[in-house]
């Protein structure tokens, strides 16, 4: 019993959390939990990406600080998106 009050009050504060989007968009409770659920479900996997980028872009910039070119050109190669 106490679990499903827990996730009834888990869903109730995402909700809340969530309302600009819900009255943007005029979502009902059903969809807007719906979009919780998509959220959920593609924010591990976006984190991580995330948190690999993030690796890569601090051992540049810690390169660049050093003045490291050849450390540079290994992360540039490593990320050609990232110019600058």
């Amino acid at each position: 019993m106490w679990k499903r009050m827990l996730m009834m009050s888990f869903v109730a504060v995402s909700l809340l959390a969530d309302q600009p989007l819900q009255s943007a968009l005029n979502l009902d409770i059903e969809q807007a939990r719906q979009v919780d659920a998509i959220q959920a479900k593609y924010r591990q996997p976006f984190a991580a990406k995330r948190q690999e980028r993030n690796q890569e872009l601090r051992k540049l910039r810690r390169a660049r600080i050093a003045n490291d070119s050849k450390q540079m050109a290994e992360q540039e190669r490593a990320d050609p998106g990232e110019r600058g």
